[in-house]
């Protein structure tokens, strides 16, 4: 093909979660030596956590941007089936965590990793968007970033691999977007945020948009706030976790308590 592809994945420390992020490496790199260029990333710390971001971005147009992880055992159809009588979740696809952790590993796609003939697999429901226009060349730019300084802390002799944002306006003549008929986009106005630090992009002071984004949204609510998060750590007056965005919420139920405002808050 002639198209470049790069991906950047998490070099889970073998301390803490052996994912055989090398493997990975290893195998799409054999695909297409010249077009296919993937790292992993970071070498050293953090340890256990990453930012986990989790996006696809063709051609600085469309981003596909989510909570979806590119991995074994994610596939899913809208039946959320535990059997699989017609082997439409082959190999590595079958899984359960809830019984089995083993299906967080890369290895080759048709291993089969439990009996699925005496336990059932575990349905997976998560959610992704598409996006299109500035906001997809936003999450292009903290793509380059990203892959920019891990490149520099891992192979910076590989000077042909850096890459470079276009310039923001510029005309580049690209072939129309091809979507499938059911899908419909939405012209909305939208915000591309993020947590980044100097372990994952040599930035010195951290960008916080997201925490910022919740705590503002947070404040700014009149009617409800609806929070779906798989990781919400959070606390009030500890030293740690630091992020206050329970604080945040304990302000705003107490002043709709104090003013008698209808007020809901719902967590998952």
């Amino acid at each position: 093909w002639s198209s470049d592809v790069y991906i950047l994945v998490w070099y889970a420390s073998t301390i803490a979660l052996d994912l055989r992020a090398q493997w990975a490496v290893k195998r799409m790199v054999s695909l297409n030596p010249n077009r296919i260029r993937m790292l992993a990333h970071p070498p050293w710390t953090p340890v256990i956590w990453s930012h986990h971001q989790k996006f696809v971005v063709v051609d600085d147009q469309v981003a596909f941007v989510g909570g979806v992880d590119l991995c074994y055992n994610r596939y899913e159809t809208s039946e959320y089936p535990v059997t699989d009588p017609y082997g439409e979740y082959p190999g590595r696809d079958y899984n359960n965590l809830n019984l089995f952790n083993c299906g967080e590993t890369n290895g080759p796609w048709n291993e089969q990793l439990m009996d699925r003939n005496n336990f059932p697999r575990m349905p997976w429901h998560d959610i992704h968007l598409v996006a299109e226009g500035q906001v997809a060349m936003d999450v292009s730019y903290n793509f380059i970033q990203r892959w920019n300084y891990a490149l520099k802390t891992t192979y910076s002799d590989h000077f042909s691999w850096y890459l470079m944002p276009e310039t923001a306006g510029a005309v580049v003549e690209r072939p129309p977007i091809l979507r499938p008929e059911e899908v419909r986009g939405v012209n909305m106005r939208c915000q591309a945020l993020r947590s980044i630090g100097y372990w994952s992009a040599g930035q010195m002071a951290p960008e916080q948009s997201i925490y910022r984004a919740y705590e503002s949204l947070i404040q700014s609510a009149r009617h409800c706030i609806f929070i779906e998060n798989q990781y919400f750590i959070s606390s009030v007056t500890r030293v740690f976790p630091q992020n206050r965005i329970a604080k945040a919420l304990y302000e705003r139920v107490k002043y709709a308590i104090t003013n008698r405002q209808k007020f809901r808050v719902i967590i998952i």
